[in-house]
């Protein structure tokens, strides 16, 4: 529970949610969720699938923290700002700044002729941190049209964290069973109480786990196996 395996899933997590939520529009994009007469509250920061990756790869508290920071950043998460308060939008998050927001300001001051320590200085005391600046364009909306820049920054981040964390793996003799970590990745954000996205069985004579994902909407259940 402390080891690489966590930094692995995390990124493995988000890569997959958000690459699977962008393939419908409807639920991010208002021209076409108002073109398929979809309510506003229909989108995809209420899904499953983004709740559940969200609460549990950004928790705070939690037995390992390190796997949790990059995201909390991206996801505007940081300085504990209550996390069921953001899935639930019940509360509007404190102002952020980004990179753009906290070069204008100091240009401002240096335009009054500040030097550049008391720039520093200022912007500190405003929480206008270069260092740890606002990633989202349009705050705690990373599927919005103006974030998508930032938001392929983001999953090629995440790709190559799990292509560092195989490299890893493999110098130390160990493999990653990528599709078993997809399946259950996808068991894990996708399935309801009662209702789980696949079911497996080990075949003994041929020394794998054979899946069978269950259809839906008309869908056949689809059967694969892994190791």
């Amino acid at each position: 529970d402390r080891g690489w395996n966590q930094v692995f899933q995390a990124a493995l997590h988000f890569y997959l949610a958000l690459n699977i939520l962008f393939c419908f529009p409807e639920l991010w994009d208002p021209t076409s969720r108002e073109a398929r007469n979809k309510k506003k509250s229909e989108e995809y920061r209420g899904t499953l699938m983004y709740q559940k990756t969200v609460r549990t790869w950004t928790l705070e508290g939690s037995n390992n923290e390190v796997p949790r920071y990059p995201h909390r950043q991206f996801f505007g998460l940081e300085d504990h700002f209550h996390q069921s308060a953001f899935l639930n939008c019940s509360t509007v998050a404190g102002f952020q700044p980004d990179v753009t927001d906290t070069a204008r300001v100091e240009l401002y001051l240096r335009m009054k002729g500040l030097p550049q320590e008391l720039v520093w200085q200022i912007t500190a005391l405003a929480d206008y941190d270069s260092q740890r600046p606002r990633r989202l364009p349009i705050p705690h909306d990373p599927l919005h049209r103006d974030n998508h820049r930032a938001l392929r920054q983001y999953l090629t981040f995440c790709w190559q964290i799990m292509v560092r964390c195989n490299m890893l793996a493999q110098e130390v003799g160990i493999e990653i069973n990528w599709v078993s970590e997809v399946v259950h990745a996808l068991q894990d954000m996708a399935s309801a109480p009662g209702r789980p996205l696949f079911t497996s069985k080990w075949d003994e004579s041929f020394d794998y786990r054979l899946a069978t994902m269950q259809g839906g909407s008309g869908e056949l259940p689809y059967t694969f196996r892994y190791r």
